[in-house]
């Protein structure tokens, strides 16, 4: 990874290398930003969070990644008839999806799985 010339102390960063983001990012660096295509996958509801602004869910797929989803978005995967197994398992399309500062995933629509 390419570190610009700048003055900003990078010795308190996380390395994005290490698969954790940056603790703090320079400014310098800017996020790569990619199309939001929706993914399938099968994750399990593991628990609750509360941030500074929001209560949130957490899924968690079976390799340890964790997936934020806002409550609303909560509320429209239990309406849309999607099956939860036991255990609060999904298997269906998610896509990313941003209210404020925050992002968080949710079940992705019949017309963006058919645009994807």
């Amino acid at each position: 990874m390419h570190f610009p010339e700048t003055t900003w102390d990078y010795s308190d960063a996380v390395r994005a290398e290490e698969g954790r983001g940056w603790k703090v990012p320079p400014r310098e660096i800017g996020p790569d930003w990619r199309p939001n295509d929706p993914f399938t996958g099968t994750l399990r509801l593991a628990e609750t969070r509360r941030g500074r602004s929001a209560a949130y869910f957490i899924w968690r797929a079976d390799d340890g990644r964790e997936f934020p989803m806002f409550i609303s978005d909560m509320l429209l995967l239990v309406q849309s008839g999607v099956t939860i197994r036991p255990g609060g398992m999904v298997s269906t399309r998610w896509v990313v999806t941003k209210r404020g500062a925050n992002y968080g995933i949710r079940h992705a629509g019949a017309e963006e799985v058919a645009d994807a």
